[in-house]
């Protein structure tokens, strides 16, 4: 490897610093000593590139000798607020600073990581450590193609089982031939968290004289009273498809045990699409679409606009991800979790954020997973909660706003009670296309709700079908 080549030198070169310092100063045995020892372990490690880089490594104690000159690329993801995206940039220099190493950042977009990330990691140039987007038709691809390293052991290592629990671990392992999703290794890991839930306006709230629903048939009667009373029940913009999406999983979640949609998102025992729950889902946001519920023509409003009317009072209610946090005033909105039939929560649609992983065949796994686990740190989650991200770690950090600390205390409710549901579009790799399109069929009215939940477990049984 070059870098032991490089290192190999390095020492050689100070074995004959240490020889001309010992010749030049007898009079101090301390420091002759020294040099005496520097230079005989220098010209015994420096006998080979391999075993240079071995004794480096096993006999530092400081963290600048172990990767000092090594560069590492990173890919990551333009963050939802300018701030998240310089705490990223503070904390590299960070790491940087500790290792003596050279970061290299290239911020890409959700899409542009969905359509380059994978080709990416295929090229012996590619990045060191890249967000690779969760579920099969991403991370389960490139984990099948064995573009990904094992993590499992580094993470055992470094207690992320214990720090992150299990639950929110198997969102990113996989079987090593990418077929078995939430079970075998684990190939990746977020600082950040995202989940689903309601933002809604303190001061309609207010004036109508209503409370956040503690059961889906209060969520109905308030979505009622709130239209009774003149206003926009529940904003939204649905152009791209997935915002009504979020609303049908998110209660079709609640009304499913923790065990039911793990089986049918890792397509365990022999489970369906086609249940109670969802069907009962599918026909209530079809039930509020006809009452008006939704903002006027909402079908045809782009959902980044739905998120700057929401901001300015347009709408009493917003369902959607945790990621317009930075959009909103903290002040005026407040949050809630999905409500069960029974009430308390059922499971919630969320995970980490995109993970972190590591491409199989870079020159510094060790640098990589370092850099991995530096933003995974104590120091990460409380420079990320201070400027209103929610962190994978649960931390009380100074400057969180108000908003962010309720949806952050809604995160720790999800993961004590063992409720972290998913995005039922990660339930196979055509799932999120089949969902959009016979939605958009279904609002149209062209087929009905249980047509739409049978189109969806029809994509669902061929791959099963086809493993």
């Amino acid at each position: 490897m070059r870098h032991a080549h490089r290192l190999s030198i390095l020492l050689i070169a100070l074995a004959l610093a240490a020889t001309a310092c010992t010749s030049d100063s007898g009079d101090n045995d301390t420091d002759s000593g020294t040099a005496a020892t520097a230079t005989t372990a220098a010209t015994a490690t420096a006998t080979t590139a391999a075993t240079a880089t071995t004794a480096a490594t096993a006999t530092t104690d400081g963290p600048a000798t172990r990767f000092a000159g090594q560069t590492l690329l990173v890919w990551n993801k333009v963050a939802a607020a300018p701030a998240i995206d310089e705490v990223y940039a503070q904390l590299t220099t960070e790491f940087e600073d500790k290792w003596d190493v050279t970061v290299t950042t290239e911020s890409k977009s959700f899409d542009d990581l969905k359509a380059t990330v994978l080709l990416a990691l295929g090229q012996s140039d590619g990045p060191d450590v890249a967000i690779v987007p969760q579920g099969r038709p991403d991370m389960g691809k490139a984990v099948e193609a064995g573009l990904l390293l094992d993590l499992t052991s580094f993470s055992e290592e470094r207690g992320w089982p214990e720090a992150f629990g299990a639950s929110t671990l198997t969102k990113t392992m996989f079987s090593a031939d990418g077929v078995d999703f939430g079970t075998g290794n684990l190939y990746g890991l977020s600082p950040e968290v995202e989940f689903l839930g309601w933002f809604y306006n303190k001061d309609i709230f207010s004036d109508v004289g209503v409370q956040p629903p503690t059961t889906i048939e209060e969520l109905d009667a308030l979505l009622a009273t709130l239209a009774d009373a003149g206003e926009i029940p529940m904003n939204a913009g649905n152009v791209e498809g997935f915002p009504f999406l979020h609303t049908f999983m998110s209660t079709a979640n609640a009304d499913m045990s923790v065990s039911y949609v793990n089986d049918l998102i890792y397509g365990r025992n022999n489970v369906s699409f086609d249940t109670e729950a969802t069907q009962t889902a599918a026909a209530r946001l079809m039930n509020w679409a006809d009452e008006g519920y939704f903002t006027p023509a909402f079908e045809g409003i782009a959902y980044g606009d739905s998120i700057g009317q929401f901001a300015s009072g347009n709408g009493a209610i917003m369902q959607t991800g945790t990621w317009i946090i930075p959009d909103l005033d903290p002040e005026t909105f407040g949050f809630f979790l999905t409500p069960a039939i029974s009430g308390g929560i059922g499971p919630q649609p969320g995970a980490t954020s995109e993970p972190f992983t590591v491409r199989v065949d870079t020159d510094v796994p060790d640098l990589a997973k370092e850099y991995i686990d530096w933003m995974m740190s104590e120091r990460a989650a409380e420079l990320l909660a201070g400027v209103g991200a929610l962190t994978t770690r649960t931390v009380t950090a100074a400057g969180q706003s108000a908003l962010a600390a309720e949806a952050q205390n809604a995160w720790g409710l999800i993961t004590s009670s063992d409720q972290l549901g998913h995005y039922l579009d990660w339930a196979s790799p055509t799932m999120f296309d089949t969902m959009v399109a016979e939605s958009q069929r279904m609002i149209a009215g062209e087929i009905t709700p249980d047509e739409f939940v049978k189109a969806l477990d029809a994509d669902y049984q061929a791959y099963l079908s086809g493993q």
